[in-house]
């Protein structure tokens, strides 16, 4: 029977713990998230019909030079898994490759707070972005794909923890919690094999 507690508190502990990394997400790395996932799906329909050498045009708002990047690298790095290329041009260059355009014209995370029984209320955040894209031929300027994607990601997290966050208060590289938690695992798992040897000795 303790066995059997032991166990379940183990199984307890670990969903537990396991939930914490994606819970402590900023709303900027959730957004992060949305940006690659987006960009690995813009790879796919570029391969998809074909494309494995693509110009892209450089994003040239100064505010989104962030998302830009993270999108675009994601975007490289799928492309280059399945064997093709991208390049960057300016706007003016002429090239011989398909071009593609793109604007990220929508990108927010959504608040709603929903009230618990028992513990803190609760903080559901819809992190979601939205891409717009063309691939244009540059001899005659076909346009060869035109298409907008939507990435999401809903992601629960204590009002606490959510406060906590925008307030900057998430430390970075050393956690005390991360040092416990292995802990207090490794010493639930030491005292069931503990039980159960003295356990089948004892018979």
């Amino acid at each position: 029977m303790k066995i059997h507690a032991i166990l379940i508190t183990l199984l307890l502990f670990t969903s537990i713990a396991s939930g914490k990394t994606n819970e402590s997400l900023t709303d900027e790395e959730l957004i992060n998230i949305c940006l690659r996932n987006a960009g690995k799906r813009m790879a796919n329909d570029l391969l998809r019909i074909g494309k494995r050498e693509i110009r892209i045009v450089e994003y040239s708002l100064e505010k989104e030079v962030n998302s830009s990047f993270i999108l675009i690298e994601s975007l490289t790095n799928e492309m280059k898994n399945h064997g093709g290329s991208l390049f960057l041009k300016n706007e003016d260059g002429e090239t011989d490759k398909p071009t593609l355009f793109y604007r990220i014209f929508r990108k927010n995370v959504s608040i709603e707070e929903t009230d618990r029984f028992f513990g803190d209320p609760v903080v559901v955040r819809d992190a979601r972005v939205n891409i717009s894209y063309r691939l244009v031929a540059p001899e005659t300027g076909e346009i060869l794909i035109a298409k907008e994607i939507e990435e999401s990601l809903e992601n629960r997290i204590s009002k606490k923890e959510y406060t906590n966050l925008r307030k900057g208060m998430r430390k970075k590289g050393f956690s005390f919690a991360s040092l416990l938690e292995p802990a207090i695992v490794t010493a639930i798992v030491g005292g069931l094999m503990y039980l159960f040897y003295s356990r089948k000795s004892s018979q």
